[in-house]
């Protein structure tokens, strides 16, 4: 509580934060979507990190709604990106008022905790609190998002972007970190592409499935040997069925985001472009992995008639 109190001086310290985590973009036809950009390979040394960085592809900022972080390549840690309003969320979790478990300011509370090595904080997003100055947050008191505090950016970081398997994360939080749980029938994750992200880190929204989505997932194929195509709310998706292994633990040792890349036409250079969305089959046997073109947060839906908070 008295790290939270000390947010207070988040204005002073991260003036633009206020406006940070999310893009502008309202997305719910193609006609708001961000036009197809071409995509570049990054070098084949990471020069952050000074590691290989193989088949790592970006799309320039210039393509990109929100996300303006100076070399597309590199983390947050980028003294480039650093400063950044795509890194600024990145930059409050790793700030002083942060070096405890919890922290939070007024567009929510944060959890930070360890997993397998690796440092996350798991947001309660509470902008749903102020929608004169948050509209679009308007009634959104589920949102929840995980962060990954380790140095690695979305979708496309091809080479760290498994470090650890920041799907079954997600899932493990929405079911044991806050109250209620999501409900596993109609259980959301989704991950913008750079095209729509307002945040350069990698980060997974949490809500559940509108009825759109719930109904358009039950007339699925569940062969997992095909993609499947389907059109809901404007978005072309394609959909591969991902049997596993585990109902208690049905994200265990997938790679979805390798899975993701293999079923997209131009594989890793398409991965800048394309938004990813889970959901568990009916049947709780499998996971839909989805992937649409620009695909934005909002498809997701995060009010409900209950009210939600951390355990």
């Amino acid at each position: 509580m008295q790290a939270i109190l000390k947010s207070v001086s988040l204005l002073l310290i991260f003036p633009f934060l206020l406006s940070c985590g999310e893009g502008n973009s309202t997305n719910t036809s193609t006609e708001n979507q961000p036009v197809a950009s071409q995509t570049f390979q990054c070098q084949s040394i990471n020069s952050e990190s000074l590691n290989p960085d193989q088949n790592h592809w970006y799309s320039p900022s210039s393509s990109n709604i929100d996300d303006q972080a100076i070399n597309q390549c590199n983390s947050c840690l980028d003294p480039l990106n650093i400063n950044n309003k795509s890194c600024y969320v990145d930059s409050f979790l790793r700030s002083n008022i942060c070096t405890g478990t919890s922290c939070g300011d007024i567009q929510g509370l944060f959890t930070i905790y360890n997993s397998n090595g690796y440092r996350l904080a798991l947001q309660h997003d509470l902008r749903f609190q102020n929608p004169d100055l948050y509209p679009r947050a308007q009634g959104e008191g589920c949102r929840f998002i995980l962060w990954a505090l380790d140095p690695v950016i979305g979708v496309e970081d091809k080479n760290r972007r498994s470090n650890i398997n920041y799907w079954r994360e997600a899932y493990l939080a929405s079911q044991s970190s806050m109250q209620p749980s999501y409900p596993r029938e109609t259980l959301g994750l989704l991950i913008q592409s750079a095209l729509t992200r307002g945040q350069h880190q990698l980060h997974i929204h949490m809500g559940t499935l509108t009825q759109e989505y719930q109904q358009a997932l039950l007339a699925l194929n569940t062969n997992p040997d095909i993609t499947q195509y389907v059109s809901i709310n404007g978005y072309d998706f394609l959909v591969r069925y991902v049997p596993h292994s585990s109902v208690d633990d049905p994200y265990l040792n997938i790679d979805l985001f390798e899975k993701a890349s293999q079923m997209l036409p131009n594989g890793e250079a398409d991965m800048p472009r394309y938004g990813l969305m889970t959901a568990l089959s009916g049947d709780l046997r499998g996971i839909y992995l989805m992937a649409a073109l620009g695909l934005d947060r909002a498809e997701l839906n995060y009010r409900q008639q209950y009210q939600c908070s951390f355990r």
